[in-house]
């Protein structure tokens, strides 16, 4: 049984603040599953939709010490579009951000707390008795255990081969 992308993780000072602004910024609803989580969802979502990957936000005390490997890219239908969105999402919040590359065919915009949407990925196991099962399939494969400072938590933190974090959820 091969794992069901469902979430992407974002690691934030402000879930909050930073919830209300992807929330605008993609015109989908905030939730909170509890304390310092932000929980994204497109409106009318309905639970599970194999083809819709949602996004948490989860408060962190400390900013990432490294760049971000990985960022989302939104899509737009012409350039016209994309200075559109673009000035949307400032006055939002967002801000330019110099990657180096100026005449690269795209905009890379910073989100409210300057980052450039570092991420991990959420898996599930399905069933969720495979859990475990899935957890050391992926060791297998070369991932390994990471304690993130997540405490005792029913998902597993994993590490990629470049170690770039996500977790081994159970359904419930």
């Amino acid at each position: 049984m091969t794992p069901e992308l469902v979430r992407v993780n974002f690691k934030a000072r402000d879930d909050s603040a930073l919830g209300r602004f992807w929330a605008e910024a993609l015109g989908w609803r905030a939730s909170s599953e509890g304390p310092g989580v932000t929980n994204l969802e497109p409106v009318g979502f309905d639970r599970p939709d194999p083809s819709t990957v949602c996004i948490d936000l989860v408060r962190v005390p400390d900013p990432e010490t490294v760049k971000y490997r990985v960022h989302l890219e939104l899509a737009t239908t012409s350039e016209d579009r994309r200075a559109e969105l673009a000035t949307r999402l400032e006055e939002l919040g967002a801000t330019h951000a110099d990657v180096g590359r100026s005449d690269a065919p795209w905009t890379v915009l910073a989100d409210p707390e300057g980052t450039w949407n570092g991420i991990h990925l959420d898996v599930m196991s399905d069933p969720v008795e495979d859990q475990a099962r899935e957890a050391a399939r992926l060791e297998a494969l070369g991932a390994t255990r990471t304690d993130a400072g997540q405490g005792d938590v029913s998902w597993v933190v994993l590490s990629d081969l470049a170690n770039n974090k996500y977790c081994v959820l159970g359904r419930g």
